[in-house]
């Protein structure tokens, strides 16, 4: 009987070979593509090296902060002064890491050998974040990153493009012509993994005060925070809620706010803190929500909970 099935497909296959080649052809293209898109957000989504707990973190975005009385002077940004007050005392999180807005810099061996480079300043606790293989050296210290001291961390692409080789601890690299002392280099990272992605890493300064704007509530800081467990992602998102209300009673003069998202990004879905005339709209890995009645563009929270909009 299969060998029927198969003549006669055969036969049809023939009859009409110009629409055939076309029907093959256009359901493998769209087979490929499934597997493709299967493939990337797989990889996109899964606790895969360097991002091993992404079901656990907890991403916040820039903030912004707005004279209270009548929403106006908004400036995005939050200061570090703020990301701490915000996060520095969750009861539910296990580790909290802080960095400053990655930037491009000119980086190299010298001032005229040198390329654009992604460049991350972090802090300590980055390196317990995300799961970096050292192929040499070590990341920086609490001890270096408090002293504030010039020393980076590099990818061995950057290593072979501007030494020629990876045994290069204790060198020094030109970030924007700054020297940085070398002391460990990590296998390089893809560009898929949004959070861990980099080329440089350089300790931030802790005396960064922000902009003097909006009470110092104002920067280029954002936090990652890691629950103690995926369940505790509720808990941890009611914590930094109060210590955004108890932030708030404290400014005088000003309100801060700021865009939370919860990742495993298996799942999707906005949360609206009890506003109720919102338009929800997406683009990219952003839930854009603006709300009526605050006449405030706002980010939802992105939950990796299985529930109805």
């Amino acid at each position: 009987m299969y060998k029927q099935y198969l003549a006669q497909s055969l036969q049809l296959l023939k009859q009409n070979k110009f629409f055939s080649i076309i029907s093959i052809f256009g359901t493998a293209l769209t087979i490929a593509f499934v597997m493709v898109v299967y493939m990337v957000y797989n990889i996109r989504t899964t606790d895969i090296s360097p991002e091993n707990n992404r079901d656990r973190m907890i991403y916040s975005g820039d903030g912004y902060s707005y004279l209270t009385k009548d929403h106006s002077s908004c400036n995005g940004g939050m200061s570090l002064k703020a990301a701490r007050i915000i996060f520095n005392s969750l009861p539910h999180a296990e580790l909290v890491a802080f960095e400053k807005k990655s930037f491009m810099a000119y980086a190299g061996s010298a001032k005229e050998d040198g390329m654009r480079r992604k460049v991350k300043r972090v802090d300590t606790a980055t390196w317990k974040l995300f799961h970096y293989q050292f192929t040499a050296g070590r990341p920086f210290n609490d001890e270096e990153f408090h002293s504030y001291r010039k020393v980076a961390v590099i990818t061995e692409n950057v290593a072979r493009q501007a030494f020629l080789t990876t045994d290069v601890i204790g060198k020094d690299i030109l970030v924007n012509f700054q020297p940085y002392r070398i002391v460990g280099v990590i296998k390089d990272v893809s560009s898929v993994f949004d959070n861990a992605y980099s080329e440089i890493w350089i300790p931030y300064d802790i005396n960064d005060e922000g902009w003097r704007t909006n009470e110092e509530m104002v920067g280029e800081f954002k936090a990652i925070v890691l629950a103690r467990r995926a369940s505790d992602i509720d808990l941890v998102k009611q914590e930094v809620a109060n210590s955004i209300a108890k932030l708030n009673k404290s400014l005088t003069e000003h309100t801060f706010e700021i865009e939370k998202s919860i990742f495993s990004r298996r799942e999707f879905f906005p949360e609206r803190f009890g506003y109720e005339s919102c338009m929800v709209i997406f683009y990219s890995d952003f839930d854009f929500t603006y709300c009526a009645g605050n006449k405030h563009i706002r980010f939802a929270f992105f939950s990796n909970e299985k529930e109805a909009f």
